[in-house]
C-alpha cells in the first residue's frame, strides 16, 4: 500500500511545474452540498498530470453577497500578480459571474473564462456575448419530474407540492410551464408553525406522492435546515418524497429528473481542455446540463416502484454484487478464501492423525490441493514445531524462490531457520511466539538468503496446527515473494526524502511514514522518537488566530479530514522550529484508506511574512505608525459585532491637538511631524490594551473604546487629556488637545456616531480647550 502511494507523490512533485494552471471562482463553499460534487465533475475531466486546479470560494451562502463581493475583491486584488499566471478560469453559480463579469478586466483580461450551474438564463446569454466567455447554463426540469410522478401513479390527478416563501421557491414555480401548474396543489410551509405543519404531515393518506421544493421557512418564521426539514416530513408521512435537484436524494428524497452537479462540473471542465488545447473560445457556443432520472434504489423498492421507472436511470444505495465491489474488497474475499482453505488442510491433517480409516481418502484429497501450490508463484511450508522449524511438506516451486530443492528441504540437508537473514531471525521467531495463541497469523515482511547468496523479501501467512490437547504440531503457511515491490518502495522513499516538503502518511493517532525532510525539521531521527516526544503531531500547531489548528474545529474532530472543508489560503498551520521560531506550512491533505492520511507541509513562511508586512503597511499611517481610515472602514463592523457578543459598549472619541498650526508656523514642519509622532506614542502608552487609536486627518485623530459603562469613557479620556498636557514634548513649550466623544447607539450608521464626536470636539474647543467633552 505505501510504495503505492510513493509512485503517486513521485510523480506529483515530478511534473507539477508543467500544469496548465486553471482557476475555479465558486459562488458558495465546501459545505454547500452542491460545491463538492462539482469539484469531483472538473478533478475527475482534468488530468492531474497536465492540469492544477486552484480554488477562491466567495461563501455568499454564508454571508452577505454584497459584503462579500467587495471582500473577494480585495483578495484578488492582493493576488492580482497571481492571477496572470492563470491559463483558464472556470466560474460556479450565479453570484461568481456576476463578479467575474464586474471584473474582467481588472483581473481576468482575454483569459478564457467558462462558466457553469448559472440559473439566471438570461444573463448568462447576455455574458457569452462577451468573446472570452461561454459556458453550461443550468436548466432544471421539475416540468419533467411533475410528468413521471403522474405516471407513476396514475391514481392521484394532483401531485401535492410542498413549497415555502424563500426565494429558492420563487425561482423554481417560475420554471413551471401552465400545463404543470394544473397538475399540483401547492402545501406552503409558510401558512404554518411547526406544530401545525406536523398535524397537517399526518392527515397525508399513506403512500400519496410528494413533491419537495422547499420546507425551510415557517409561520414564525424560524428557519429550519434542509435534512431537518426532509426527517420531519419523512417521520410524520408514509409518502414517496420526490425532489428535482439531485442533494437530498439517497437520505430520505426519491429522486427525479435532476441537475447532475458533478457531471456539470465535468461538462465545463472539458470545454476548458478543449479550449487550452487550441480551440477559440469565441467559437464554443453555451450550452445546456445533461440532466438524468437520478433515484434511491432503496426507496423505490420500498414503494414498489423499481420496475416502473424510465430506462436508463441511475440508481443510488442499490446493494452490490461480487463483481461490483472495489479490487481491493474483491482480493480481500479472495484472501480469506484461501486462508479459509488453508484452515481446511489443516482440519484434514487433523482428522488423518484421528481417523486412520479415511486416511487415504484425506491423502488424497490433500494430495490435489497441495498440489495447487507446485504451479503457483506461492511456496507452500509445513514446518514441524521444533528449535530449527524442520521442514515437513514444501511445494515443489520453492526452488524458484530460494534455489534449493524439496528433497533437501525434506532430507534435513538444510532447515528453514538457516534461510532466514540473520538480522531478521530473531525478530520472526518473536512474532511467532507472540501469535500463538492465534488460530492465524502473518508476519511482517523479513528477508530470506537463497542457495548463491541473494537476498529475497518475502511475507508469509501461518495457520497453527493444534492436536487433541491443544498442543502445537505444525505451522502451516504459505510464502509470498515480494522482492520487486520492496525495492520500488526503497527507491521511491529515497525519491521522496529528496523532496523539499515535509511529507508523511498518518491516521488519528500516530504517523506510518515520514520523509527526511520530516526528521530534519523536527530533529528526530525516527517516527518513535518523534511520538514519544509529542505524542501527536497537530499538538505542535501554534494557536494564532492567522493560522489553522485544533481550537477551529470541534473537539474529537479528525483535523486531517476537516482542514479539506477550510478554504485553500486558510489551510495553514505554523510549527516553531529548533530555534522557536514560527514557520507557517500550506497544507495538502489527501485520504488514501478509511482512516489514512497523506499530509503534505510545504513551507510558505516567506510568503505569510511578506504578506503580514504587506497587510500592516496598508493600514498603518506612515508618518505616526497609528492605525489609518482604511484600517477603520476594514474593521469597524466586526468592532461593533465584539462588543455586542461581549456586552460592553462602543465608544468613538475624535482628538484635535490644540493650535497645532502655530506649531508648524513657529517651529517648521520637521517639529510639528515630531510632535505628532510624540502625540501617538504617548496616547498609546497611557491607553488601554484593546483601545485603538486611528489618524483622521492632520492632527485629527480617533480612538475606539470598548467600556462597560458610561462614567469609564470619562475617566480614560480624561487620563489621556491630562497625560498630554503634563508630558514634556521636545522642542515645543505645550502642548494640549481638546477630546470630544460619545456613545455608539445600536443598529445606527457609524456615520452618525462619529459626527456626534466631532460635535463635541467643536465644543470642547468653544468652552476654552484642553478639555473632555462626552456627548449622547
Amino acid at each position: 500500500m505505501h510504495y503505492l502511494i510513493l509512485i503517486f507523490l513521485f510523480f506529483t512533485f515530478t511534473f507539477a511545474d508543467n500544469y496548465k494552471r486553471i482557476l475555479f471562482i465558486s459562488s458558495y463553499d465546501l459545505s454547500f452540498p452542491t460545491v463538492k460534487k462539482q469539484l469531483q465533475g472538473i478533478q475527475k475531466a482534468l488530468d492531474e498530470k497536465v492540469y492544477q486546479l486552484d480554488v477562491e470560494f466567495m461563501d455568499t451562502k454564508r454571508l452577505n453577497p454584497v459584503d462579500v463581493e467587495f471582500t473577494f475583491f480585495q483578495v484578488l486584488n492582493i493576488k492580482k500578480e497571481l492571477l496572470k499566471n492563470y491559463d483558464a478560469i472556470l466560474v460556479g453559480d450565479d453570484y461568481a459571474l456576476h463578479f467575474v463579469k464586474n471584473y474582467q478586466k481588472a483581473f481576468f483580461y482575454k483569459k478564457p473564462i467558462v462558466f457553469f450551474a448559472v440559473n439566471d438564463i438570461p444573463f448568462a446569454k447576455e455574458v457569452s456575448k462577451n468573446k472570452y466567455i461561454t459556458g453550461v447554463i443550468e436548466e432544471q426540469n421539475i416540468n419533467e419530474t411533475i410528468d413521471l410522478i403522474n405516471e407513476l401513479h396514475p391514481k392521484d390527478l394532483k401531485v401535492t407540492t410542498i413549497i415555502d416563501n424563500t426565494e429558492l421557491t420563487k425561482r423554481i414555480i417560475n420554471n413551471f410551464t401552465e400545463e404543470s401548474l394544473q397538475k399540483v396543489k401547492f402545501l406552503d410551509f409558510s401558512n404554518y408553525t411547526i406544530e401545525e405543519w406536523e398535524k397537517k404531515l399526518r392527515s397525508i393518506p399513506s403512500n400519496k406522492p410528494l413533491l419537495y421544493i422547499s420546507a425551510l421557512d415557517e409561520k414564525n418564521t424560524q428557519i429550519k435546515e434542509f435534512y431537518q426539514s426532509i426527517n420531519l416530513i419523512k417521520k410524520m408521512t408514509n409518502s414517496p418524497l420526490y425532489h428535482s435537484l439531485e442533494y437530498g436524494i439517497g437520505e430520505g428524497l426519491i429522486g427525479g429528473k435532476v441537475v447532475l452537479f458533478e457531471e456539470q462540473g465535468r461538462q465545463a471542465a472539458n470545454i476548458v481542455k478543449t479550449i487550452l488545447q487550441g480551440k477559440s473560445i469565441d467559437q464554443i457556443e453555451i450550452s445546456s446540463t445533461k440532466n438524468k432520472y437520478l433515484f434511491d434504489y432503496e426507496e423505490l423498492k420500498k414503494f414498489n416502484l423499481i420496475d416502473k421507472i424510465p430506462e436508463n436511470s441511475i440508481l443510488i444505495n442499490k446493494p452490490k454484487s461480487f463483481f461490483d465491489k472495489p479490487l481491493i474488497d474483491i482480493l480481500v474475499d479472495i484472501l480469506v478464501l484461501f486462508i479459509i482453505v488453508l484452515l481446511y488442510i489443516g482440519y484434514l491433517l487433523f482428522k488423518l492423525n484421528k481417523n486412520s480409516k479415511k486416511l487415504k481418502e484425506k491423502a488424497k484429497e490433500q494430495s490435489i490441493l497441495l498440489s495447487l501450490f507446485d504451479i503457483g508463484d506461492s511456496v507452500l511450508f509445513k514446518w514441524n514445531n521444533d528449535e530449527e522449524w524442520s521442514v515437513q511438506h514444501v511445494s515443489s516451486n520453492v526452488v524458484d524462490l530460494l534455489g534449493f530443492t524439496k528433497e533437501e528441504f525434506l532430507n534435513d540437508n538444510i532447515r528453514f531457520t538457516s534461510c532466514i537473514h540473520k538480522d531478521d531471525r530473531r525478530r520472526v521467531q518473536k512474532e511467532v511466539q507472540e501469535n500463538i495463541k492465534k488460530p492465524f497469523f502473518k508476519h511482517e515482511p523479513y528477508r530470506l538468503i537463497t542457495k548463491n547468496k541473494k537476498i529475497k523479501w518475502v511475507i508469509d501467512h501461518t495457520v497453527i496446527i493444534r492436536n487433541k490437547e491443544n498442543g502445537i504440531v505444525n505451522f502451516l503457511g504459505y510464502i509470498v515473494d515480494i522482492t520487486k515491490e520492496k525495492n520500488i518502495q526503497n527507491t521511491l522513499e529515497k525519491l521522496i526524502d529528496s523532496q523539499n516538503n515535509i511529507i508523511c502518511l498518518s491516521n488519528a493517532e500516530q504517523i506510518s511514514f515520514a520523509n527526511k525532510k520530516f526528521y530534519e525539521f523536527f530533529k528526530c531521527n525516527t517516527i518513535e522518537e518523534f511520538q514519544n516526544r509529542n505524542k501527536l503531531l497537530s499538538n505542535l500547531f501554534v494557536e494564532n488566530d492567522r493560522f489553522f489548528h485544533l481550537s477551529k474545529i470541534e473537539k474529537g474532530e479528525n483535523w486531517m479530514e476537516k482542514i479539506q472543508d477550510f478554504p485553500e489560503n486558510e489551510r495553514v498551520v505554523a510549527f516553531h522550529d529548533s530555534s522557536f521560531n514560527i514557520c507557517a506550512f500550506s497544507v495538502n491533505s489527501n485520504k488514501f484508506d478509511d482512516d489514512l492520511y497523506l499530509l503534505s507541509f510545504t513551507d510558505i513562511s516567506e510568503t505569510v511574512i511578506n504578506q503580514i508586512k504587506l497587510e500592516e503597511k496598508s493600514i498603518r499611517d506612515k508618518l505616526t505608525g497609528a492605525y489609518n481610515r482604511e484600517f477603520f472602514d476594514i474593521k469597524y463592523k466586526s468592532i461593533i459585532s465584539e462588543c455586542l457578543d461581549s456586552n460592553k459598549k462602543l465608544a468613538i472619541a475624535m482628538l484635535d491637538i490644540d493650535y497645532f498650526k502655530k506649531i508648524n508656523d513657529k517651529y517648521g514642519h520637521d517639529v510639528g511631524d515630531n510632535v505628532l509622532q510624540t502625540f501617538v506614542k504617548r496616547i498609546e502608552e497611557v491607553s488601554r490594551e484593546d483601545d485603538i487609536l486611528i489618524r483622521w486627518g492632520g492632527e485629527e485623530f480617533i480612538l475606539v473604546l470598548k467600556v462597560k459603562i458610561a462614567k469609564n469613557l470619562s475617566i480614560a479620556l480624561e487620563n489621556i487629556r491630562k497625560n498630554i498636557e503634563n508630558y514634556n514634548f521636545e522642542d515645543i513649550d505645550e502642548l494640549t488637545c481638546s477630546i470630544g466623544a460619545t456613545i455608539y447607539k445600536k443598529d445606527e450608521i457609524i456615520e452618525e456616531t462619529i459626527k456626534r464626536a466631532d460635535i463635541s470636539v467643536y465644543k470642547a474647543k468653544a468652552a476654552g480647550r484642553n478639555r473632555v467633552v462626552i456627548s449622547n
